[in-house]
Order: structure tokens, then sequence, then C-alpha cells
């Protein structure tokens, strides 16, 4: 697959299924998939991937998505969020200035062994990582069963989860 072919593959469309392992395809799938969407944004991650979500294409495209829909919804979950404040992580800004739209909080200790990585775009399009220290990545534009299989596996963690205590702006 390269980054020429992505235009072949239609968010809610297209529902061939395949594969990707280099962490650039997993850069241009991911924003791609953003750039797709319509509504709805669901990403789980270890360490808020620097390398696929901190960067200005990502942070530009999801900000079009906010900016299509007042009912635009961006929830993220990490494991720990600690590098990323480090290293003053965009998505963290993103979130401090949009909250409303943005929300990201830390997942609970009960899903601490949960080691998949995914990012889902309208319900129906993913790049599903098993393992989420590869790049490894299933992708699919259109499935509608694993779409919400991911989303609800996401809303499960989601509820038992907290408001990142790492990521509150503090107003000096």
């Amino acid at each position: 697959m390269s980054v020429e072919q992505l235009d072949l593959h239609i968010l809610g469309q297209s529902t061939e299924e395949f594969e990707i392992e280099i962490s650039d395809e997993l850069n241009a799938v991911s924003l791609d998939l953003v750039l797709q969407s319509s509504r709805s944004i669901q990403i789980i991650s270890r360490h808020l991937d620097q390398q696929l979500y901190d960067n200005d294409a990502f942070i530009d495209a999801l900000k079009r998505l906010i900016r299509r829909s007042r009912y635009t919804s961006i929830q993220i979950l990490v494991h720990d969020s600690t590098q990323a404040v480090q290293a003053n992580h965009r998505l963290i800004s993103l979130h401090q200035q949009l909250s409303s739209y943005v929300q990201i909080r830390q997942i609970s200790k009960d899903y601490k062994d949960y080691n998949h990585a995914f990012l889902l775009a309208d319900q129906t399009g993913y790049a599903f990582r098993q393992f989420a220290d590869r790049f490894d990545t299933d992708v699919c534009y259109h499935n509608p069963l694993q779409g919400k299989k991911l989303s609800e596996k996401f809303m499960e963690i989601w509820e038992v989860s907290e408001p990142d205590p790492q990521l509150r702006r503090l107003h000096l």
C-alpha cells in the first residue's frame, strides 16, 4: 500500500481490509481517516504516539473536523501522558483549547493490561494495532460490525476512566 493508493479508499464505502507495517503508512492512514471523518474520532493509545498524532497536518485535520459540525466528538484514551506532557504534545494543547470537542481520559487501572491501540473514524473506519508498540496495523475504511465492536470496547474503557490530572490547564 502506498500513500497514493489512499485515494482509492473512501470512509464509509471501501470494505477492503489491508495491512500496513511502516510508520509513514500509519501516519498517512491516520491522517486520511480523520480528513474523511464527518463526526467522530476515538483513539486509544499508550503514550499519545507522538510520531502519529503530534504533527501539524494531524492537528489541522482535527481542527477542520471540529469546524465542520458542532456535534463533533474527539475522544482519546491514554495509559500514560507523562511523555506527551513533557514534550508539549499538540493534542494536549488542542484538548486544553477545545475541551468541549476534544476529551482525553487516562485509562483506568482496570485496563492497564489492554495493549491494543486504534483510531476509529465515524465508528466504521479504523486503523487497529494488535500491539500498541508496533506499527503492524489492520486498516479498513468501512466495516460497521468491527467498528461497532471497537467503539463498544472504547466506551467500556471510557466509562471507567477519569480525566487525566496531568492535562489540567493551569490558569496563572
